[in-house]
């Protein structure tokens, strides 16, 4: 895929993802998708294939009454592309971390 077609897939998810549409967010996804959310060095969540991140998604839009993603930078690597996200969003239920 070249890099204006990956432009496109990441910002069609983003927008889903924003608008908390579950569907828009699965609609450009290989159904092997393999998904993981690292905080810092730690990874967070993750999910492999598009049954378990469909579910994690569900699981995820629970939480927040407002969310917001914003790309910082891609990466391209044979079949693979990573994306920094800058995430800002508003708890809609206490997480048991105390949060």
């Amino acid at each position: 895929m070249n890099p204006s077609d990956q432009k496109i897939l990441v910002k069609r998810y983003i927008d889903a993802y924003n608008q908390f549409d579950l569907e828009g967010m699965a609609a450009g996804l290989h159904q092997d998708i393999a998904f993981e959310n690292v905080t810092g060095e730690t990874v967070t969540a993750q999910a492999k294939g598009l049954a378990q991140f469909e579910s994690l998604a569900k699981h995820g839009k629970t939480r927040f009454s407002q969310r917001q993603q914003t790309p910082t930078h891609r990466q391209h690597n044979h079949d693979l592309l990573a994306v920094g996200i800058d995430y800002r969003g508003v708890l809609a239920i206490d997480l048991p971390n105390g949060m």
